[in-house]
């Protein structure tokens, strides 16, 4: 069966292809600059992470390791909660996508952001089109989760600034995401057929919610590790995750979530080396949950 012909879709399709078609000639060079980058700064995080071990005193006896068990056991509720985030994107775009297909594109999108690409948008935009959703639906309302996804985690993090006694960059923190949140609307009405019907509430509640469970996860780690915090503390941490999305050096972030935790932990009164081990050792946790499950949706998909 072949996709429906729309208004304007033979069109899109043909510039489509040839924006793809560019983007791998511009790209290819790039791909091994981007290896060697992500190697690079794969191997300056396992050294912070190594000299903040050190510099926390830490061995593996004082590890309380309970915790860090509950940090793992959150792990899939924020992979739900990325699942709803897709089923909303594909609903916006006239898609009903159930909650397994979901979470199968959520879990090998989160894999592939190992990749040098960006992976998680490409696993998303790849299962849209094959749905037959249009190219620029697809792009419009996924670039518009992570505008959301940014501002949400700004705001929080504003918040939590201000209350912890940085209420200059908490306010500048909480302005710029708010008006990322209004630009999110903006795209996703621009680009979507169903844009308008719940967009904003539905896609918050989803992104406050995400927050919410990663600021846990970091205070969790952060107590494991024998550094004493508040949420407070944490949620201003989760906002290194939306900010080094944004900078787009190398895909999920690596290492850069790790330096920029580092830099915002003094303001929440937080060492840097507590910070970026935290960081480090929940992203390690997050991926050993959800890698063995990737690897098994992956081959279940290939029968």
């Amino acid at each position: 069966m072949s996709p429906p012909n729309l208004p304007g879709e033979s069109l899109l399709r043909r510039v489509s292809v040839k924006a793809l078609a560019v983007y791998r000639r511009v790209n290819r060079p790039l791909a091994a600059q981007r290896r060697g980058l992500m190697v690079l700064l794969a191997v300056v995080l396992v050294i912070a992470a190594a000299v903040s071990w050190y510099q926390l005193g830490l061995s593996p006896g004082r590890i309380r390791w309970t915790l860090l068990a509950l940090t793992a056991a959150l792990v899939p509720i924020s992979v739900v909660l990325t699942a709803l985030e897709y089923a909303l994107i594909a609903r916006v775009n006239g898609i009903a996508v159930s909650l397994r297909d979901s979470l199968g594109v959520t879990v090998l999108g989160a894999v592939a952001n190992l990749l040098p690409l960006p992976g998680s948008a490409m696993v998303r935009l790849n299962d849209l089109t094959a749905r037959y959703g249009t190219v620029k639906g697809a792009v419009g309302a996924t670039a518009a989760a992570g505008i959301l996804w940014v501002g949400w985690a700004l705001m929080v993090a504003g918040v939590a600034l201000i209350l912890v006694g940085s209420p200059p960059l908490g306010a500048v923190f909480v302005l710029v995401g708010a008006a990322l949140g209004v630009m999110s609307q903006w795209v996703v009405t621009s680009s979507t057929p169903e844009g308008r019907r719940g967009w904003w509430l539905q896609g918050s509640a989803i992104e406050v919610g995400s927050l919410l469970v990663g600021t846990l996860r970091i205070w969790l780690t952060l107590e494991a590790l024998g550094v004493p915090a508040t949420l407070l503390q944490a949620g201003v941490l989760v906002a290194s995750g939306a900010i080094a999305s944004t900078l787009g050096i190398v895909p999920g972030g690596l290492g850069v979530r790790e330096l920029i935790a580092g830099l915002l932990a003094p303001l929440v009164g937080l060492s840097p080396a507590a910070a970026i081990l935290a960081v480090a050792v929940a992203r390690v946790i997050g991926l050993g949950v959800q890698a063995p499950i990737a690897i098994l949706v992956s081959r279940r998909g290939s029968r």
